[in-house]
């Protein structure tokens, strides 16, 4: 065969390669677009929502409260080890569910009474309750306020309160006038909702009042919702009983 011959030959066969190489082009390209979904465990799909000391005090501003403005001064004053531990008992579920705890006393005594826990040594449950009765003859109108208090380097952060007034006659709980609640709320790691209360007369001559606190995270890793019971109840003698417990 002569040399003219085998070079076309040659160049025959690599035209007809170059046709098939770019038969297969827009399949190939095709397969390089493609994008694949990462699985739901990956990394990539976890969204990394953490507080930090300029977060927690753009919050703050936010809040444009008494509270806040004071809670806002407290904390800038904090060396910066100091707030990026506080802000982790923010967000700890451990701190938060054992918010809490109860109060006993005598609405004649027309004084506060106070209990304080310590969680540990930076954080402490504050725990009060306020009487005031004014009599109107053989009857009375007293009103039974009760609040629950977290501070956490002396600064409150969460604070829950529910209230009862009824009118008693010869120590008796003879009607409930009312009641309500009311929170601050000034951990930037969970909402808190609720606060609904319904007045009721019992059985017995007692007054209650009662609401639930619902705590939803808003930073990754304080986990499911926490539900809390607050109530106080007034007996027989004008004593009371209240009590801030997880349902």
């Amino acid at each position: 065969m002569s040399n003219g011959s085998r070079l076309r030959r040659i160049s025959s066969a690599a035209i007809a390669g170059a046709a098939a190489v770019a038969v297969l082009a827009p399949a190939a390209s095709a397969m390089d677009t493609t994008t694949v979904a990462p699985a739901a465990d990956s990394s990539a799909s976890v969204s990394m929502n953490k507080l930090t000391p300029d977060k927690y005090m753009a919050y703050l501003v936010k809040q444009r409260t008494p509270e806040s403005r004071g809670a806002l001064k407290t904390f800038r004053a904090l060396p910066k080890a100091k707030q990026v531990k506080f802000l982790g008992y923010l967000q700890s579920r451990t701190v938060y569910m054992a918010f809490g705890g109860q109060l006993r006393g005598h609405a004649d005594e027309n004084k506060p009474v106070r209990a304080v826990t310590n969680h540990n040594k930076d954080v402490k449950f504050v725990r009060a309750t306020q009487t005031n009765k004014t009599k109107q003859g053989r009857k009375a109108t007293v009103r039974v306020t009760f609040t629950v208090t977290e501070k956490v380097f002396n600064i409150p952060v969460t604070s829950e309160q529910v209230w009862v007034k009824y009118e008693s006659k010869q120590g008796e709980v003879r009607k409930v006038l009312g009641g309500g609640a009311k929170l601050t709320n000034l951990n930037a790691a969970i909402n808190i909702t609720g606060g609904k209360v319904k007045p009721t007369n019992l059985e017995g001559h007692n007054g209650f009042v009662a609401t639930m606190w619902k705590a939803t995270q808003r930073v990754d890793g304080f986990g499911g919702d926490i539900v809390k019971q607050q109530r106080v109840q007034a007996g027989w003698g004008n004593t009371f009983k209240a009590s801030l417990n997880n349902a």
